[in-house]
């Protein structure tokens, strides 16, 4: 079990390593997370998975008005021989209050601004992203190289 509060959610250099945290007349305070792993070991060591489930949430300044935010996530990732395979589901929100401003102008409640690396964004302000991925990996005496993953 992992568990963290946030005071403010933001990091201090967000044209290097904000990673998708709001920007542009929103701001993410008081904030926690949640996330609970469950690790399972087959009778080798070869078999083994990691089950996971996660939260995270808080207050979201936006503009001159106080709105939520919120995320939740279920992974799986687990190896069985040569094959691997990963999974993750995420439903959030970031609910912006009506009639929210920032310059002058009032933010929309369908998306907001996010920025990595310096790049600035819309997304929506609520969905939902579904991931998978399947890997197989083949034993070969190449010199140095000892393993090919597909």
């Amino acid at each position: 079990m992992n568990l963290g509060a946030f005071k403010n959610d933001n990091l201090g250099q967000p044209s290097t390593y904000a990673g998708g945290v709001a920007t542009d007349g929103y701001h993410s305070d008081n904030g926690g997370a949640l996330r609970l792993a469950y690790h399972w070991h087959g009778s080798t060591g070869e078999r083994h998975a990691v089950f996971s489930v996660a939260a995270k949430g808080g207050q979201l300044q936006a503009g001159d008005r106080q709105g939520t935010r919120w995320a939740v996530t279920a992974a799986m990732n687990g190896t069985w021989g040569p094959w691997n395979l990963k999974l993750q589901a995420v439903d959030y929100a970031y609910n912006v209050p009506r009639n929210a401003s920032y310059g002058g102008v009032i933010l929309p409640r369908s998306s907001i601004i996010a920025e990595n690396y310096g790049f600035a964004y819309r997304i929506p302000a609520k969905g939902q992203l579904y991931g998978a991925s399947l890997k197989r990996s083949f034993s070969v005496h190449w010199g140095p190289v000892h393993t090919v993953s597909l």
